[in-house]
């Protein structure tokens, strides 16, 4: 099963980057239809958007979060804050769960079962009956790790609709 849902999510992580792409593109062009109030993009820029955070930043204002004091401080509804948290800081956010999966039947995992819920560093790959997800945090010192996530975002075996994810950061914040 596992090699059936590793081809599945090559094919929609190739779409996925090709949204990613257009995004650079159309994003600046959706948010010359919005206004400071506005919390989304217009219908038509669907994919570019984000239903769950909106276009101006996850947390809220102020306290945490892309919002918060050490990212926006007060310019989340700025032209250019909302075109790098919608193009290049969630590229695509709408499209990824249309890519996204139900997670069916039991989780398998292999590594830290804790990883990903309560505890920040390590690693686990979790598989599902239609997906999976391999998802590492190493610390190499001064607060900061490598982070790689690949498949859909079942690690924490809670959500009811997975995202699609590859992530790769090696300055990640632990």
């Amino acid at each position: 099963m596992f090699i059936i849902n590793f081809l599945k999510w090559i094919l929609l992580f190739v779409s996925s980057i090709i949204f990613d792409l257009l995004g650079i593109v159309f994003v600046p062009i959706a948010l010359l239809f919005t206004n400071e109030t506005d919390e989304h993009l217009p219908a038509i820029f669907w994919p570019w958007d984000n239903d769950r955070d909106g276009i101006n930043g996850d947390g809220v204002t102020g306290v945490s979060g892309w919002r918060g004091p050490e990212h926006a401080n007060g310019r989340e509804r700025t032209f250019w804050w909302r075109y790098v948290w919608l193009a290049f800081r969630n590229p695509s956010n709408n499209y990824g769960y249309f890519c996204g999966i139900e997670p069916k039947g039991e989780f398998s995992v292999v590594g830290n079962e804790r990883f990903g819920i309560t505890q920040s560093t390590g690693w686990v790959f979790v598989e599902c009956d239609n997906g999976w997800c391999f998802y590492l945090v190493l610390p190499y010192g001064f607060g900061k790790g490598i982070r790689i996530a690949a498949g859909w975002k079942i690690w924490d075996r809670t959500r009811t609709l997975a995202q699609i994810v590859l992530v790769i950061n090696p300055i990640y914040n632990i």
